[in-house]
């Protein structure tokens, strides 16, 4: 670095790295969504039907999985829901799994998604995704 580089850091209050370090802490974003089957029947047979309703009051930021439908639609991001047919019907967060980078930049440019039990946070969970301990700190 020369000394104009330093005298510019100086004076902006340090490099673009320590600005950003130094900034505010980024926002959590969380996508917090309802899980309900239905099923009947009628003349012409036996139906069933599996809705995914935001829950905007408990979401924040960013919610990946709208943000996703609007750009490529409900057929490309429901297939990618990987756990969706196991689970019962309840309050889910949405996250990412299955990141793919890409090679030249680091990037992430693929993803898949998973539900969460929306109070997992609370009970804990381990990296395999089952439980590691209760809320009471025994372990389970």
């Amino acid at each position: 670095m020369n000394d104009q580089q330093h005298q510019n850091e100086a004076a902006c209050g340090g490099s673009a790295l320590t600005a950003e370090l130094a900034g505010e802490p980024k926002q959590l974003n969380r996508c917090v969504v309802r899980l309900r089957t239905t099923m009947w029947a009628d003349k012409s047979g036996l139906h069933t039907k599996k809705s995914l309703t935001f829950l905007r009051r408990k979401s924040e930021g960013f919610n990946v999985l709208e943000d996703d439908t609007s750009a490529v639609g409900a057929e490309g991001v429901l297939p990618r829901i990987l756990n969706m047919d196991e689970c019962p019907d309840g309050v889910y967060e949405v996250v990412t799994c299955n990141e793919r980078h890409d090679y030249e930049t680091g990037y992430i440019d693929d993803y898949d998604y998973r539900l969460v039990a929306a109070n997992a946070k609370a009970v804990g969970l381990d990296a395999a995704g089952g439980q590691s301990h209760t809320s009471d700190g025994l372990e389970g």
